[in-house]
């Protein structure tokens, strides 16, 4: 039996009903998304970012003194630092780039930033 999901979701932060793409995955839950929407989980982690600052980064300086981890942590360093400065010397590389981000901006972020503002738009225009 196919289980039929609902289009929209109700976000348990901002209350507005969106698109399950607005959502993060989160298989441990019942409709398989996170309960708030990406927008809000961003804010709240940010929230939560200013109010700890230095927390992530002390976590990282852990990891890395950690002489059980130095080997992953110095093939880390030049893998990312030899690689990105190799492929971003390569023009063909740098406007593929360039390309993929700007089609992911107007293909997704565009329309679900619209859709966004329309459902904002519409709750307010219920509330009135």
């Amino acid at each position: 039996m196919t289980e039929v999901r609902e289009e929209k979701v109700r976000c348990s932060r901002c209350k507005l009903e969106l698109e399950r793409e607005m959502f993060w995955k989160n298989s441990s839950r019942n409709n398989g998304l996170q309960s708030s929407c990406i927008s809000c989980h961003r804010s709240q982690v940010k929230r939560y970012n200013e109010k700890n600052p230095g927390l992530n980064a002390a976590h990282v300086r852990a990891y890395e003194a950690n002489p059980e981890n130095a080997d992953k942590v110095a093939m880390w360093k030049r893998n990312s630092k030899e690689n990105r400065a190799e492929r971003m010397r390569d023009p063909e590389y740098a406007e593929m780039k360039k390309q993929y981000w700007r089609d992911y901006y107007h293909n997704v972020r565009k329309p679900k930033i619209a859709a966004q503002k329309a459902a904002a738009k519409a709750l307010e225009g219920g509330q009135s």
